[in-house]
């Protein structure tokens, strides 16, 4: 698709981006370049560029971050990719941190994604390094949520709780010729919400609930 395009399909889910920004966005790795191809015959002469889906829910990620931060946190690059980074682990397999909510009933528990080793966190704000996870995870979540919508043809500012279903499986491993038991991410559900919430289910029950007895701090 050409740029007016995509242009209208992020339009179509809330997302408002000048094309240059989107080229520039591009330009520097943070969404889905535009392949470049010769035109065919009746095309006329040059080239053209077509953007590829990915570039929808790339640009509307990266968008609602974008929203969701505050002017000291402009997106850039590095901060980008740490955030693509600890999202690619998300999608990888159903890990996550537990810890019950500061001021909410004992069985609130908030799931988090990256703890306080996590690399890059120097460069989200926070005077403490859980603070700075913090930060980092509340991105997360925006980003996921943001990407899932967008696939759906979903409006990105609606809030909506993603769902991760995850299949418990057994594997023999090659090393050691033992049994391990692993994850296989099956399919992910989106439902409306009243915030911006990412969780992670094993066999459709939400682990949030294995945390409180067994994994939960006090925060």
């Amino acid at each position: 698709m050409d740029i007016d395009r995509l242009q209208s399909r992020l339009r179509r889910i809330g997302v408002d981006v000048p094309k240059n920004t989107l080229k520039r966005w591009a330009y520097d790795g943070l969404i889905a370049r535009p392949h470049r191809y010769k035109k065919g015959r009746g095309g006329g002469k040059g080239r053209a560029v077509s953007w590829d889906r990915a570039a929808i829910a790339d640009a509307a990620a990266l968008w609602a971050v974008r929203e969701a931060s505050s002017r000291k946190l402009l997106p850039s690059k590095k901060r980008i990719d740490v955030i693509k980074h600890a999202v690619s682990h998300v999608y990888e397999y159903p890990f996550a941190i537990y810890a019950l909510r500061p001021g909410d009933p004992i069985d609130a528990v908030a799931l988090k994604f990256v703890d306080e080793g996590f690399p890059g966190l120097t460069l989200f704000p926070g005077r403490t390094l859980p603070d700075r996870s913090d930060a980092l995870n509340s991105l997360v979540v925006v980003w996921i949520c943001a990407k899932e919508k967008a696939r759906r043809i979903k409006p990105i500012p609606q809030p909506v709780r993603v769902t991760l279903h995850w299949k418990p499986i057994k594997e023999i491993s090659d090393t050691e010729r033992t049994i391990v038991e692993s994850y296989k991410l099956e399919k992910t559900t989106i439902d409306l919400a009243d915030r911006d919430e990412v969780i992670h289910c094993i066999g459709g029950v939400d682990l949030r609930k294995w945390g409180l007895s067994l994994f939960s701090t006090s925060s």
